[in-house]
C-alpha cells in the first residue's frame, strides 16, 4: 500500500509540474502575441 501511494504521489507531482510549465509557456506565448 505504501509503495503504491509513493508511486501515485510521484505521478501526481510530475503531472502538476508539467501542467505548470505548460501554463507558464502558454502565458509567455500569449504575451508575445499581444506585443
Amino acid at each position: 500500500m505504501n509503495v503504491v501511494n509513493i508511486f501515485w504521489g510521484e505521478i501526481f507531482d510530475a503531472i502538476l509540474i508539467s501542467f505548470y510549465d505548460y501554463w507558464k509557456l502558454k502565458n509567455a506565448i500569449d504575451l508575445k502575441m499581444e506585443e
